[in-house]
């Protein structure tokens, strides 16, 4: 996970791309460390605490190597979701139907009827 920090899309973006392609960057890293990125994989999300007008819709485009990064809304990371907004919806929802999942499991496993 690489992270950006900027006060334009566009600076962000060049930051990245910078950090990723230049000598000694994550790409030469991944060449001498025998780690290379799969690139199907490698996705870019632009956080924005604030939202933007509709006529600043389009974000910059993020190219490694050729290749258009395709740009996701949110994105999960070690388990835990996070969306362009930081407002954690996603990761709330998620945490909420396991912990229901799992109190209903104990309700039925200590059902008074039946018992254990």
């Amino acid at each position: 996970m690489v992270v950006a920090t900027g006060r334009m899309l566009k600076e962000t973006t060049k930051s990245l791309k910078s950090f990723m392609e230049r000598r000694d960057g994550r790409f030469d890293w991944a060449l001498d460390h025998n780690s290379t990125f799969e690139m199907s994989k490698v996705a870019v999300m632009h956080c924005q605490l604030k939202l933007r007008k509709p006529t600043d819709c389009l974000n910059p485009t993020l190219r490694l190597r050729g290749r258009v990064i395709k740009e996701v809304g949110s994105y999960k990371y070690l388990g835990i979701h996070i969306d362009g907004q930081l407002q954690w919806k996603i990761q709330e929802n998620e945490v909420m139907a396991k912990a229901t999942s799992y109190i209903l499991m104990f309700r039925r496993l200590t059902h008074t009827n039946l018992g254990i």
